[in-house]
């Protein structure tokens, strides 16, 4: 099925309140947050006070098949791979994004 704006109900599920409310309480806690330094606690706090705000936001972002561009910013760190003999070749290493915690719900 190719992507139209006729049949994109049908490729994006509607989300409930309740579904809003389990993504941001089964994220888990403690990870290093992306660029916006907000971290998944911060998140859960303000859900807690705002769910409907919450809810509001990511139902109309699926609605209309926007995910918003500061939300998709990441910080890229370099790792070194374990039990590597030579960290002098590239391939001994990984990077891994670290992305804002507000695009990974809900």
């Amino acid at each position: 099925m190719s992507y139209t704006k006729d049949n994109q109900n049908s490729l994006i599920p509607t989300i409930s309140g309740q579904d809003s409310f389990n993504g941001n309480n089964t994220a888990i806690k403690g990870k290093t947050p992306g660029p916006d330094s907000i971290t998944q606690e911060i998140i859960a706090r303000a859900y807690a006070a705002i769910p409907e705000i919450f809810y509001n936001i990511y139902s109309s972002l699926l609605d209309i098949g926007i995910h918003p561009r500061a939300w998709k910013q990441a910080i890229g760190a370099i790792l070194k791979k374990p039990g590597k003999p030579d960290y002098s070749i590239p391939k001994a290493y990984r990077v891994i994004s670290l992305l804002n915690c507000l695009g990974k719900g809900p």
